[in-house]
């Protein structure tokens, strides 16, 4: 697959993630009837962080990620999600708000994904 394609499939990722942060909290409603576990929405946070971070490394062809490649995928990671909750808090101020839970549990999928990803690949070299 080409990087063209790559990068756009990470673009229209994070386009989705960017659509879904912003949206009104009653759009998400009719899930609770389905997903009835506390804190559900963190188990979440952590999957699409966990998958943007996947997904910037697949993009960027990266093969094993150095701790400076692994830095810099979480800490776009943990920008954008820093990025999205601030602008909760300012477009939907009645309906959402900043949550440091919500940014940890983005970093930790970030961190996570970014990991597992280097020991797959580390581990598929042969080593050991």
């Amino acid at each position: 697959m080409g990087t063209v394609v790559r990068w756009g499939i990470c673009v229209a990722y994070t386009a989705l993630v960017t659509r879904l942060s912003l949206e009104p909290s009653s759009s998400f409603r009719f899930l609770s009837r389905f997903v009835r576990f506390p804190h559900a929405d963190k188990v979440v946070h952590f999957a699409m962080y966990g998958v943007l971070a996947a997904l910037l490394l697949w993009a960027s062809r990266v093969r094993v990620a150095t701790l400076r490649t692994a830095t810099l995928v979480v800490g776009v990671c943990c920008c954008y999600g820093l990025l999205m909750e601030v602008l909760q808090m300012s477009l939907l101020p009645r309906d959402r708000f900043f949550s440091l839970t919500d940014v940890a549990a983005n970093v930790a999928g970030a961190t996570v994904a970014v990991a597992t990803a280097s020991l797959r690949r580390g581990a598929g070299r042969g080593n050991g």
